[in-house]
């Protein structure tokens, strides 16, 4: 994970870097995301006076139509694997993966949801 962040983290309000998006939400979620989406909002923002390097992500991405229904069969057939990562919940607005309180998500608690009506993810993470 400190690869990923390498080079993006030097200064507070920094952007993740868009080739780092796809590969950090599959690392979380073992989710692939279509290449080609728009980012609504992109910002990492380190805690002042942290002890080690606090930080937290807020990431919004915009994906197409189109892509949908691949993204639906990856939740869904995930759904039905066990994952030391955590699980997937449906919604009524789409599914939020709700990671395990274990040893791998532990450092980086994350919060990460696929709004189906409006054809978007979040991806909230906070690496303390």
């Amino acid at each position: 994970m400190a690869y990923l962040f390498a080079g993006t983290m030097n200064k507070p309000d920094e952007k993740l870097a868009s080739e780092r998006i796809e590969p950090l939400i599959r690392e979380k979620t073992d989710l692939t995301i279509p290449n080609d989406f728009e980012i609504l909002e992109n910002l990492i923002e380190h805690t002042e006076g942290a002890f080690d390097s606090d930080y937290s992500v807020g990431l919004t991405i915009e994906y197409k139509e189109s892509d949908e229904k691949n993204i639906l069969e990856q939740i869904l057939k995930s759904a039905e694997l066990k994952s030391d990562k955590g699980s997937w919940k449906k919604y009524d607005s789409g599914f939020d993966f709700e990671h395990n309180n274990n040893e791998i998500n532990r450092a980086e608690p994350f919060y990460f949801k696929v709004d189906t009506i409006n054809n978007k993810m979040e991806l909230n993470l906070s690496h303390l």
